[in-house]
């Protein structure tokens, strides 16, 4: 239990507070050191192996999970107004005809540049997450229910 929740959220919230490009590296390291000594591994151990014998994510399957809860409490007004109005609903924007295909996804907003795209924009990269999960993910009632159906996926659309 105390793997689990003691040493991997340190890890994972160093990843979510602190999201510089040049740091994966260094946090890929952190996490991979830990491992081995919560482990008693050789540093020559895979890492993936022992992520898989110890049940945790690797950090960036954690950073998207965390993301889509991030994403699924602005839709349901558990967040600040400034993370809510990042996203809205395909279907207000678009038409007002029930199509097929538009159940519960967001309109992308239209990158002006490449920096946008992959780095900075949690409007962007949370809509792109979301629209990818599947539609029992999207429609789920509460966010217990939303974690726990995070945890069925293996999250495929990575």
């Amino acid at each position: 239990m105390f793997l689990k929740k003691g040493v991997n959220p340190v890890v994972v919230l160093f990843g979510v507070t602190v999201p510089k490009l040049y740091l994966i590296n260094y946090r890929l390291k952190l996490q991979n050191r830990a491992i081995r000594v919560l482990t008693h591994s050789s540093y020559g151990a895979d890492a993936n192996e022992l992520l898989t014998e110890l049940g945790w994510d690797n950090l960036e399957t954690r950073r998207q999970k965390l993301k889509a809860e991030m994403v699924y409490k602005s839709l349901n007004g558990l967040t600040p107004n400034y993370l809510s109005s990042k996203f809205i609903l395909r279907g207000d924007v678009i038409t007002s005809y029930n199509l097929r295909g538009f159940e519960n996804k967001l309109a992308i907003p239209l990158p002006h540049t490449n920096y946008y795209k992959n780095t900075c924009s949690f409007g962007y990269s949370g809509a792109v997450l979301w629209n990818s999960l599947t539609s029992a993910a999207r429609q789920a009632t509460s966010l217990t229910n939303f974690r726990r159906l995070l945890i069925k996926s293996d999250m495929a659309f990575m």
